[in-house]
């Protein structure tokens, strides 16, 4: 994939499904085209291709992103108005009425309602002394309302649980669709299994460069990009077993002190850091050799 936007270029070669992205300003424009053009459909703000030079269009592909601790994910799992969870499965309920009839009872219950002798009884007392008798009638039956009286309990659950609650729902929405999600939050086993599955549906995950130690053992494959905002790719294949220390490589602590570093981490850091290139790193179970583009 390249996206282009004004004189920058962002290379992105197509070649593994779950990717770890080196946090650097360019990883961080590159997200932001993404979420403009792909999540917001602002189909001037780049221009995107795929690695055949293929132009791709602002509305074949969708970006999922729930931005780490700026996504007031609480409000969803207490259906609060507005947030994600009530609107969208208040759709969901609407469109797939059969599948809940409960709520086709409540609405006739509701209607009922009207005849109880208490709502007779309320409409006197309202309209006492008055010369006429007020009626009253159901305008609207609001499933969001319902919602509302419902929550999720995730209290014992931690936030990366939580997170990959709220994009299954939004992969769910857009399970008819090519999908790149972008993920920003701490990565842990549970989450690299959760990715593992989703790959096999064609998922592409990008993932921010924060991943537990203990995870790295659960990937079979995958890539580590250090992003420029250059026309120039270099890829090259390593060992599974190197990266852990590749990320760590790119942690931003180390990267400014690099100084304070040993002599293997700063070899990695020379080889692998330049402005004009980005490093499309592959990591599998076996060695490869470098491929220049």
């Amino acid at each position: 994939m390249k996206v282009i936007c004004e004189e920058a270029v962002y290379c992105f070669p197509e070649k593994r499904s779950i990717n770890l992205l080196a946090d650097n300003i360019y990883k961080d424009r590159l997200i932001k085209c993404l979420q403009e053009y792909f999540g917001k459909k602002k189909k001037t703000y780049c221009q995107v291709f795929n690695d055949d030079e293929q132009r791709i269009l602002y509305d074949e592909l969708d970006f999922i992103y729930l931005p780490y601790s700026k996504t007031g994910l609480e409000q969803n799992f207490v259906f609060s108005p507005k947030s994600l969870f009530n609107i969208e499965i208040t759709k969901i309920i609407e469109n797939n009425g059969e599948q809940f009839q409960s709520i086709e009872h409540i609405r006739n219950d509701m209607h009922e309602l009207l005849s109880d002798k208490g709502i007779t009884q309320l409409r006197r007392i309202l309209s006492t002394d008055l010369p006429v008798l007020l009626d009253m009638k159901m305008e609207n039956f609001d499933i969001g309302k319902l919602l509302e009286m419902l929550s999720i309990d995730v209290e014992e659950l931690s936030v990366d649980l939580r997170y990959m609650i709220c994009y299954n729902l939004l992969l769910y929405l857009n399970r008819d669709k090519n999908c790149i999600v972008y993920i920003d939050f701490p990565i842990t086993e549970a989450a690299v299994l959760w990715m593992k599955e989703y790959v096999k549906k064609g998922i592409v995950f990008f993932v921010n460069n924060d991943v537990a130690d203990n995870c790295y053992a659960l990937l079979d494959t995958c890539s580590f990009v250090a992003m420029s905002d250059k026309n120039f790719v270099e890829e090259i294949c390593y060992e599974m077993s190197e990266l852990p220390l590749i990320s760590y490589v790119f942690h931003p602590f180390v990267q400014e002190h690099m100084d304070l570093q040993n002599k293997k981490i700063k070899e990695y850091d020379s080889q692998l850091s330049d402005g004009s290139t980005t490093f499309y790193l592959m990591f599998d179970r076996e060695n490869a050799q470098i491929v220049d583009n």
